[in-house]
């Protein structure tokens, strides 16, 4: 675990999601790694699979703004326009109510914008 949040942090991106990939594996019920492992192949371009592991994120964990966010800029980039508009929908009332929306809203913005 902390190897691959180091590698992460490093932007050593397929390194990390080789870490992550194997944290998954065995703890396949775990959200954040699922989200880390979505972080690192977005970051490489990978963002089919990406959105796989936001969506497993997600779906273990549908509180979570951050992930519905990072679901919604995948959909968006697959072209998926109506999915990433109600996944940006939601990642904004989740950060509202979790009190993240400070932290989200420019992200948030720029999203709906493209949209548009």
């Amino acid at each position: 675990y902390e190897q691959a949040r180091r590698s992460m942090m490093e932007a050593q991106w397929a390194q990390a999601a080789q870490q992550w990939a194997e944290l998954c594996e065995q703890r396949v019920d775990v959200a954040p790694c699922h989200y880390a492992l979505g972080v690192c192949l977005q970051a490489l371009g990978w963002i089919e699979q990406a959105g796989q592991h936001f969506s497993w994120a997600y779906a273990l964990d549908p509180s979570d703004a951050a992930t519905c966010f990072r679901l919604a800029e995948c959909l968006a980039a697959l072209g998926e326009w109506q999915q990433a508009r109600e996944a940006l929908a939601a990642a904004r009332q989740l950060a509202v109510a979790d009190g993240t929306i400070d932290q989200l809203a420019a992200h948030l913005d720029a999203l709906q914008a493209q949209l548009m």
